[in-house]
């Protein structure tokens, strides 16, 4: 066996090694690739399972996604949690939020003593037209009107 044979023998061996190497690193990468899916698909549902518990799947896909962007800005900062809850709890909306649950409060219980409720706007009439007359609406009770 002459030099050069033996030279390409052994490049030929080195390529099989290599080709070997390179087998088990795509091997490994595919692995690597599976468990970050996995991870990422269990964070996914979380985060999800959060939203929902939260009650934020009621807002729509476009208002979902101005939420979660209004909240970007806050990730760089330090505790942005708590730095949220503190503007939050400072913010008219915290007033605004006890203002509607006390409302809702008040409409059940008078729903549940059969009280009918007509929504007036800012100048005493009914949301949605003035009432019809004969329709109960602005009638005292026990009295109908009668379209004539």
């Amino acid at each position: 066996m002459t030099r050069a044979e033996k030279a390409a023998r052994a490049e030929a061996r080195l390529r099989d090694r290599k080709k070997t190497i390179a087998k088990g690193i795509a091997q490994a990468q595919a692995v690597q690739r599976g468990e970050d899916r996995k991870a990422r698909d269990k964070r996914r549902y979380l985060v999800g399972k959060l939203v929902e518990d939260a009650g934020l799947l009621a807002l729509s896909d476009s208002g979902l996604e101005a939420l979660l962007q209004a909240l970007g800005p806050l990730l760089p900062l330090p505790n942005p949690h708590l730095l949220l809850g503190s503007l939050l709890a400072r913010a008219p909306l915290a007033q605004w939020a006890q203002d509607a649950a006390e409302t809702d409060a008040a409409v059940q219980a008078l729903m549940a003593h059969n009280v009918t409720l007509v929504l007036v706007d800012d100048h005493g009439q009914p949301l949605g037209g003035p009432p019809a007359v004969g329709d109960g609406l602005a009638d005292p009770p026990g009295r109908v009107t009668t379209a004539c």
